[in-house]
């Protein structure tokens, strides 16, 4: 059965599914597994932005254009960058699934894929206004603008470490090794996926699926 298939790290024994119950979810993933790959092809194509806020308003857009079931809403404010919600929309509707964009490395190279007043994990965890999603699954994509897969996903899963180390200094929730990322198949070398398990402040354990697209442009400064 698809919900008895889970990922193993001997190092940290982490026991992670690999794939929610709920199929709307599974298509979604399945979607932005589908589409990502050809977004970053074509965006790579033509001279574009490398900034952030660039990129994920042209990802909404595409994403939107190759979906029949879901609408995509992207906001450059506050809160998370991608809410996705089903057609059709329905005012007030809650979202049924989140996504949030990050750069690697970060314009300032803060370690805001994961903590800060901007992380993208730790909002999640934290509970913050904007990401607060009464679901147990979302996605996060990063932009990989500067080194390789291996390189970031070393160096992200040693943030966590560190963060698991100071715990004292959380009172509203803890960092776990669960919350460290475990490599699992994309299917493409341009493409890496990874996935991981966070506990939340008042909220039931959420999944984050995380799609890394390679964004790596030679002579565009970072």
């Amino acid at each position: 059965m698809i919900s008895d298939q889970t990922s193993y790290v001997p190092v940290t024994n982490i026991k992670i599914p690999l794939l929610p119950s709920d199929q709307t979810t599974i298509s979604i993933l399945d979607l932005l597994g589908k589409w990502l790959p050809v977004f970053r092809e074509q965006y790579l194509y033509v001279p574009s932005s490398h900034l952030e806020d660039r990129i994920s308003k042209e990802l909404s857009a595409f994403l939107q254009s190759n979906s029949n079931s879901f609408v995509f809403q992207f906001n450059d404010k506050k809160g998370v960058d991608f809410q996705i919600l089903i057609k059709p929309y329905v005012l007030w509707a809650k979202p049924i699934f989140m996504i949030e964009a990050k750069r690697l490395p970060a314009s300032n190279d803060s370690k805001e894929y994961v903590t800060g007043k901007t992380g993208g994990i730790e909002r999640f965890k934290r509970e913050q206004e904007g990401f607060i999603l009464d679901r147990n699954h979302c996605a996060m994509v990063a932009y990989i603008q500067k080194n390789t897969f291996d390189y970031w996903f070393n160096r992200v899963n040693r943030w966590l470490a560190e963060l698991i180390d100071d715990n004292e200094n959380y009172t509203e929730f803890e960092w776990e090794n669960s919350d460290k990322l475990v490599a699992i198949t994309s299917g493409t070398s341009d493409i890496a996926r990874y996935i991981s398990s966070h506990s939340r402040k008042t909220l039931s354990k959420l999944t984050i699926d995380h799609f890394w697209l390679d964004m790596r442009v030679k002579d565009i400064p970072l």
